[in-house]
This record gives C-alpha cells, structure tokens and sequence, in this order.
C-alpha cells in the first residue's frame, strides 16, 4: 500500500512539472528593480536577454519605467536571442543603497512582445570596484503573466 502511495505522488509531481514547464514563456514580463548590498561589492555590467522558441522574427519592445524615453525595440528569434546592455552599478535595474526600504516607481522594465518570449535579466559583480567584472555572476528570470497565477 506504501509503494503504491509513493509512486502515485510521484507520478503527480512528474505530470504537474511538465504542466508548469513553459511558465516562463509570455507576451508580457515586468522585471522590477534589485538591490545591491552596497558595502563590499558593486553590481557590475547588465543585461536585459530575450529569446524566444519561435523560429520566425518576433517583435519586442523595453520600456524603462518611470523613463518614457528609455524605449528599445526589435526583433528576436530562435536562431537569434537578443541581449540589451542596460547598464553597470546603479541603473535603472539597481536601487542606490539609500532607496533600499523606499517607495520606488522609478525603475525597472516592462517587456512587450507579439508573440511568447523568455526574458532573464544578467548580471556581473565587480568584486574589487575596479570596473572590471572577475567570476561572480547572476540572473533573475521573468515568469511573464503566468506569476499572476491565473493560468
């Protein structure tokens, strides 16, 4: 009777992952701002890396929050993910150590597509604040409208 329990959980985990498996896969995706630490390490050079399973070119546009004009647009496809430097240190992506705690609606990203795509934010620490970025990486992914759970 135990094994027989054991391997119908089992059998439920492996069916709901697979369900779950392309949440990350949505028209639109919000990245909100981060923090960094602020006392021994700096954040070093960012990327906003779109990329899509689609085949055919698909349409994307970023738009900075709370920067009207920061607006990037173009195309991604399979064959070809797109990867948007957006900055180094304090951006529009890292809260400065004093806005940590406050209200902000000021930063961060708000990602539009035709069509579904990923979008990861990717990141490097500049462990000795040289400017130079020396083996300490990050990266936040977007769940897109799936993090509403509503679907």
């Amino acid at each position: 009777m135990f094994k027989l329990f054991n391997g119908c959980v089992l059998f439920f985990l492996i069916v709901f992952s697979f369900s779950k498996g392309n949440s990350q896969l949505s028209k639109v995706h919000y990245i909100p701002p981060i923090t960094d630490n602020g006392t021994d390490s700096t954040t070093g050079d960012q990327y906003l890396y779109i990329s899509t399973p689609s085949n055919s070119n698909v349409a994307y546009t970023v738009t900075s929050i709370g920067n009207p004009l920061g607006i990037t647009q173009g195309f991604v496809s399979n064959a070809n993910p797109v990867e948007i430097p957006i900055g180094s240190g304090v951006s529009q992506l890292i809260l400065d150590y004093n806005e940590i705690g406050q209200k902000v609606d000021n930063k961060g990203f708000y990602i539009q597509a035709d069509d579904v795509v990923y979008v990861s934010v990717r990141m490097n620490k500049d462990l000795n604040n040289s400017g130079t970025s020396y083996f300490q990486a990050g990266a936040l992914v977007s769940k897109g409208m799936a993090a509403l759970g509503q679907d």
